[in-house]
């Protein structure tokens, strides 16, 4: 964002690229996982030191425990820019707030690697399943996940799998227009699929 102008409005820049919808085989390969992986860490290490100026709040609820960083809470392929086929751009950052770097890992892990049963892959586009364990700990390797909260990761992910499933029907129940589609089409019941099979 550049600024605001003198009607209220965001100014915006453009970021060319293409934003794909799904982890397919050609978008997701070994390469971009291990990309995405290096993005998102430079990202958290940039934004560490980063405060709001006094009197200004976040409009989400936010953990500001510490070690937390802004995060980008819906990290996926479709809110990542490509250029080349090479991601280089996180983008929709809507529901941008203070977390544990870990909550962004294991939500971009849940939809890059995917961490998903063999349908939710086939859904994604894999016509042969992808190794989820070999490629999570690729993933986990290039962003430099510690050894200690790789312990705990797992638990994590299936944490980070229920809460944007309650936050889809949280949004529906207060009347926001794209999360009651999101209901009315029961993406709420695939991601707790993924959840219980994480």
């Amino acid at each position: 964002m550049l600024g605001i102008d003198g009607q209220g409005r965001e100014v915006l820049t453009y970021l060319p690229g293409k934003v794909p919808r799904r982890a397919s085989p050609e978008v997701a390969t070994n390469r971009v996982l291990a990309e995405v992986g290096r993005l998102l860490r430079h990202y958290h290490d940039v934004v560490s030191r980063f405060a709001l100026p006094p009197g200004v709040e976040w409009y989400h609820e936010s953990d500001r425990a510490p070690g937390s960083v802004v995060c980008h809470n819906d990290l996926s392929p479709r809110n990542t820019l490509f250029r080349d086929g090479q991601p280089v751009a996180f983008v929709d950052w809507d529901f941008a707030s203070p977390a544990p770097p870990a909550w962004d890992v294991a939500h971009a892990a849940w939809q890059f690697v995917p961490l998903t049963e063999d349908p939710g892959c086939k859904r994604h586009g894999w016509t042969s399943l992808p190794d989820r364990l070999r490629r999570l700990r690729a993933f986990c390797d290039a962003y430099g996940l510690a050894e200690e909260e790789r312990l705990s990761f797992p638990e994590l992910v299936a944490r980070r799998i229920a809460a944007t499933a309650s936050g889809i029907e949280s949004n529906a129940s207060a009347g926001v227009p794209e999360f009651e589609r999101l209901v009315a089409s029961d993406v709420p019941a695939l991601v707790r699929a993924d959840q219980a099979w994480v």
